[in-house]
């Protein structure tokens, strides 16, 4: 009790959710090759010392729907809005749908992803809004959500590699460049998997462009962040990114013996690192 009230608590943060195997697979939740996948629940932990109302809604709406209708995440809220339960994520686009089959990602990126869904919905459905017109202003809250957009062209491209769909991973890396150019939507650290992504499908010309464009802008970063000496401490953070990027450029552009441009990244890295070293 609190002044006068009572509140209200979960004996436990470990929650269960029971799985109809048939329910999931004649609703569409889990196609039918992967219904040897589902589990008989799902379970997980809220790591939180209390609920708010929005997840206790939540909740309840989980208890009682009995997978009977989808339910999905914006893939632009914060984790505390998933409550625990990312293993149980699929990425079609710019939700995540909650099935009852576990995944988990060695790179730290969330969700497993259904290629046949997510192409249909980046590649057909999705309206792009004139994000290629350098006409149209885009804020800085919109370049920072396109950094989503192009995390989902890049998943989706790499789970195409992984089904062995070569064609079919370059025609969504190109789409992305289609709908959001450097021009209207500025490119940066995360950009470099998708050139990561032209290497492995054998893109290397399209790859090695974006690579030395990437090189170039890391290159005029940090002349730009080591012109602050008395501050430049308080820039850390992005010199760190910039060097982080020729790295990568540098490792990446060697595994597909691309030695001219491993080689350029090297030298750009070494030449600021030193300075880094130094400062």
């Amino acid at each position: 009790p609190t002044q006068g009230g009572s509140v209200g608590y979960f004996p436990t943060k470990k929650f269960k959710l029971s799985v109809d195997s048939a329910t999931v697979v004649n609703n569409g939740t889990v196609p039918i090759e992967l219904a040897n996948q589902i589990l008989p629940a799902i379970e997980w932990t809220i790591d939180a010392n209390l609920i708010t109302k929005n997840n206790y809604i939540l909740l309840d709406m989980l208890a009682t729907n009995n997978w009977e209708r989808p339910v999905y995440f914006a893939i632009t809220t914060g984790k505390d809005s998933y409550i625990g339960l990312e293993e149980y994520f699929q990425l079609e686009g710019l939700a995540y749908r909650l099935i009852p089959i576990r995944s988990q990602n060695s790179d730290g990126q969330i969700g497993r992803v259904d290629t046949d869904i997510m192409y249909d919905n980046m590649m057909n459905k999705f309206r792009w809004g004139n994000m290629n017109n350098p006409e149209v202003y885009l804020s800085e809250d919109n370049i920072r959500l396109a950094m989503n957009f192009r995390n989902n062209f890049s998943r989706l491209a790499n789970a195409l590699l992984d089904e062995n769909k070569t064609d079919s991973a370059i025609t969504v890396l190109d789409k992305c460049f289609e709908v959001m150019p450097e021009n209207t939507v500025p490119f940066n650290f995360y950009v470099f998997p998708i050139a990561e992504h032209y290497y492995r499908a054998g893109a290397t010309e399209k790859a090695n462009e974006l690579a030395l464009r990437l090189i170039e802008l890391s290159e005029q970063e940090l002349q730009y962040y080591f012109k602050f000496k008395k501050y430049g401490n308080l820039i850390d953070r992005e010199k760190q990114f910039a060097l982080g990027i020729l790295q990568r450029i540098n490792q990446v552009a060697a595994r597909y013996n691309q030695e001219d441009i491993s080689k350029k990244a090297e030298e750009v890295f070494n030449n600021y690192y030193q300075l880094y070293l130094t400062k």
